[in-house]
């Protein structure tokens, strides 16, 4: 019988980590936004590449819980039916969730690579304006969580093809159905009546 390994443990305590980035990402880019609105120069704060990290984040946040949805339901048509894995149903879903994945990936690599280059080098926001100590925390601490939220997408888009790469050997095994017999087969009617046959004793022949 085949076993499937989906991952699925893994694969939830993955989402529900990158859940809880995307929400801290989501505020810190929407403080830096709120800032860049309310600062009267304005034009040497304003960061587009916040804003494209803000509907990643946001992005995340609403793809995440739709992942899981179909995650679980995964689950209870395929976990424990180890004599048959749905091939039909099973590939379906996760290509869907490999494609949503690789999506927020390119979305928040962009944002994070861009992000950095901003920051890092010398002639950066910190280094112009230094008596902004909160703001710079502010920027370091998106580039951090737009990292580790990329680290996550990758890991979990690790994780889909593992599963997928275990349904797709799985689906590929023979099948062996075992029926239950509840006795031993019943035998021909001619048969059982040859069986008697032989087995009856000889009667004597009456006496005259």
């Amino acid at each position: 019988m085949a076993r499937t390994y989906t991952y699925i443990a893994s694969r939830l305590a993955a989402y529900f980590i990158l859940w809880f980035v995307a929400i801290v990402l989501m505020s810190l880019c929407a403080y830096r936004i709120h800032f860049t609105e309310t600062v009267a120069f304005r034009n040497s704060f304003y960061d587009p590449i916040i804003v494209e990290l803000l509907v990643s984040a946001i992005l995340a946040i609403i793809w995440i819980p739709v992942t899981v949805v179909l995650i679980i339901d995964e689950n209870a048509d395929n976990t424990y039916r180890t004599h048959n894995v749905r091939a039909d149903r099973l590939p379906r879903r996760v290509l869907v969730e490999l494609l949503g994945l690789f999506i927020l990936w390119v979305m928040w690599l962009v944002g994070a690579s861009i992000t950095t280059n901003k920051i890092i080098p010398g002639n950066n926001y910190c280094a112009r304006f230094a008596f902004f100590t909160k703001e710079c925390n502010t920027l370091t601490s998106i580039l951090v969580f737009a990292w580790v939220g990329w680290s996550m997408l990758t890991i979990t888009g690790v994780l889909c093809l593992m599963h997928l790469s275990s349904a797709a050997t799985a689906s590929s095994m023979p099948i062996v159905e075992v029926k239950e017999k509840s006795g031993p087969p019943s035998q021909p009617a001619t048969e059982a009546a040859g069986q008697a046959g032989t087995a009856a004793p000889a009667q004597p022949d009456s006496p005259n």
